[in-house]
């Protein structure tokens, strides 16, 4: 499988080329709820922050 960046965007990529069905965005879709509107602009994406949310490892 080719190497693709492990940006959102980068990730993004993997389903125009075809090589991916499905992705998924856990942590970054919380912090960014309008996150389907991000990935094709390119961003700006916000960082989760474990202190304001409870996540598991």
């Amino acid at each position: 499988m080719p190497r693709h960046d492990s940006t959102p965007v980068g990730q993004l990529r993997l389903i125009e080329d075809g090589l991916a069905d499905v992705l998924a965005f856990g942590t970054l879709f919380v912090s960014n709820p309008d996150l389907v509107e991000r990935l094709p602009a390119g961003g700006p994406f916000t960082a989760a922050d474990p202190g304001l949310a409870s996540f598991s490892p």
